[in-house]
């Protein structure tokens, strides 16, 4: 079982459960890769957004790229990777910026920001309060790291980072 680990935790239901949900992590950057590495791992379907290439810069803090990689786009390069690391889950990449008009990409169970664009956090604020769809900011800058988790009918993005 390649679970049972996990199922001793949070039981045999749970884990299952957990193989029905899509999560959408949007920006494979150091938060992005990190966190897409650890979901695959549990059984969790992916979405995964992101229109950057792999540079030099991104090796010592982006852990699923090599230098066989740079110059590639992080969606491909990543979603190869973790296919690798469990090939059970579905995981569906995106070579795009997101707009509003393709924010449709990331309707999932959970939305992941993982991006470092203040104008794409307030599209997915937009997008999740809209659809109910509860999502995590997450924001790293030098060393320090903020996590905000939104729940509908909670306070928004929005609502706390309107200016």
């Amino acid at each position: 079982m390649r679970y049972i680990r996990q199922e001793i935790l949070i039981g045999k239901e749970n884990q299952d459960l957990l193989g029905k949900k899509t999560i959408a992590i949007i920006g494979l950057g150091a938060i992005g890769t990190s966190v897409a590495n650890l979901l695959a791992r549990t059984g969790i379907n992916l979405i995964l957004v992101d229109y950057d290439q792999i540079d030099l810069t991104n090796l010592q803090r982006q852990n699923i790229f090599t230098e066989q990689d740079l110059g590639k786009n992080k969606v491909d390069i990543s979603k190869n990777y973790l296919q690798k690391v469990n090939s059970s889950i579905k995981i569906q990449a995106y070579n795009k910026k997101l707009i509003k008009e393709n924010m449709n990409l990331v309707k999932s169970d959970l939305v992941l920001d993982c991006t470092d664009n203040l104008e794409v956090r307030f599209l997915i604020n937009d997008f999740c309060y809209s659809n109910k769809i509860p999502w995590i900011h997450a924001a790293a800058i030098q060393n320090k790291g903020l996590i905000f988790n939104i729940i509908p009918g909670k306070a928004c993005f929005n609502c706390i980072y309107k200016n």
